[in-house]
């Protein structure tokens, strides 16, 4: 009895990542979200973890979990560009910059890939003189 009272005091809340997922509309979170090593009391030290914290969070209480997310609207806890509600709705990780965040990159024209234009602009050199000798 008086391990599983020790246990409950130190480990962290269960149902957090359920009311993450709830709140970001996305899948529920891993733990590592807001714990850095195993996740107990104390070791909430991610850039998230600890913008929950400076809005209210207090250790097992799901209501101050609901009030700290409520106040995160538009944070950036990474700086990536992708606010936290985004990158988590999307399966990310609001603690390490994603190389998509952002306006997607267009899949046509000259930024489809590195390399592209050239060969664009190689094809348009060779293909603009016979074109203009044709129309003389």
């Amino acid at each position: 009895m008086i391990l599983s009272v020790l246990t409950a005091t130190i480990l962290a809340t269960p149902n957090f990542p359920a009311v993450v997922a709830a709140w970001s509309s996305g899948p529920s979170p891993d733990c590592t979200v807001c714990h850095r090593g195993a996740p107990m009391r104390g070791t909430v030290t991610t850039p998230f973890g600890a913008a929950l914290r400076e809005r209210g969070l207090m250790a097992s209480d799901e209501a101050t979990l609901t009030t700290a997310l409520e106040n995160l609207q538009g944070v950036d806890s990474d700086g990536d560009g992708a606010n936290d509600r985004d990158e988590l709705r999307d399966g990310g990780d609001p603690n390490q910059a994603s190389t998509t965040a952002g306006p997607p990159l267009p899949q046509y024209g000259c930024s489809t890939a590195p390399g592209q234009a050239l060969w664009s602009l190689l094809i348009l050199s060779l293909t603009l003189p016979r074109r203009a000798r044709g129309h003389r």
